[in-house]
């Protein structure tokens, strides 16, 4: 059961289906490939508290480092937001604000942007969306963003002492996503201005 009708968007029209969503140029389904160009959304019974979105963050993290041959990094907007996990022969092609989002999207949380799921957004509008907190206040879901450079996802909770081995997520190229310490990203991006963000409820 699908509807089209038209919206005041930045995509052309919004797509419902019964038990699929997706964002992007591509849809995958029953194992066939479907143009899309819309936006998709689906209706939840409930909507996760933070706490099980963050949960659901870092388990989709894990699978997308241990499934990363199925990811490729790629600028392009919109950036795909597939309900489903890209199953064999399936993948995604997407950077790393778009990656920030999307572990969103499949854990449960809102929107780091603020664009309620058209596939745009990036460091910067996440910057501008989310309330910016201490390192050490940071916890599993939240983001990272080394401004005007990078975006990463946190993987367990900040400290006064690990603000260098804090383990997180990124997909900055190719071969990614896969963990990095922040540290990495620190000596990396010396000049970046470092903002750590609170994941955001799902509204």
């Amino acid at each position: 059961m699908l509807s089209a009708v038209n919206t005041v968007n930045t995509l052309p029209y919004v797509v419902e289906y019964s038990d699929q969503v997706c964002v992007g140029d591509m849809w995958f389904a029953h194992g066939c490939i479907i143009p899309a160009r819309g936006r998709y959304t689906k209706r939840m019974s409930k909507l996760p508290t933070l706490d099980e979105a963050r949960k659901g963050m870092v388990a989709k993290a894990e699978w997308a480092v241990a499934h990363h041959d199925r990811f490729h990094y790629d600028e392009e907007r919109p950036f795909p937001l597939p309900h489903d996990l890209p199953g064999p022969g399936e993948h995604i092609w997407i950077d790393c604000s778009g990656f920030a989002t999307l572990l969103s999207f499949w854990g449960g949380g809102g929107d780091p942007n603020g664009y309620h799921w058209n596939g745009l957004g990036n460091g910067e509008s996440m910057a501008q969306h989310l309330k910016w907190i201490p390192q050490y206040d940071t916890l599993p879901g939240d983001f990272v963003c080394y401004a005007p450079y990078h975006v990463t996802i946190i993987m367990e909770p900040g400290t006064r002492t690990n603000l260098y081995t804090q383990k997180v997520v990124s997909m900055g190229h190719e071969g990614d996503p896969n963990f990095y310490e922040n540290g990495e990203f620190l000596r990396e991006f010396p000049g970046a201005e470092n903002i750590y963000m609170r994941l955001k409820a799902r509204e």
